[in-house]
């Protein structure tokens, strides 16, 4: 099978390191929160592709900034960066 690179990193292994994500939903906020537990040496690959989404992220709120409008939060950008990591990997993959 063929692999892809996504912010850097390995498609496959993100995937396969973020499929181990559990979730949590509360119901009374629709909130729903991600947890991940996984070995060290898969953490490095997460984290590389997640700070490098997120830098991504950072640049186009710097480049599109209206101080009139609201902005993302550093949550918001790091939970955007999440689904962009797995969007991105889904894609990649499917060209591959």
């Amino acid at each position: 099978m063929k692999d892809a690179t996504v912010f850097g990193e390995s498609a496959r292994t993100l995937l396969a390191t973020l499929s181990k994500c559990a979730t949590s939903e509360d119901e009374d906020s629709g909130m729903v929160q991600f947890g991940l537990s996984v070995s060290p040496e898969e953490t490095g690959p997460v984290m590389r592709a997640l700070f490098r989404a997120e830098a991504e992220l950072l640049m186009i709120d710097a480049e599109t900034f209206d101080p009139m409008a609201p902005t993302r939060t550093p949550e918001q950008r790091r939970a955007d960066a999440f689904v962009g990591i797995v969007t991105a990997s889904v894609a990649a993959l499917d060209e591959a």
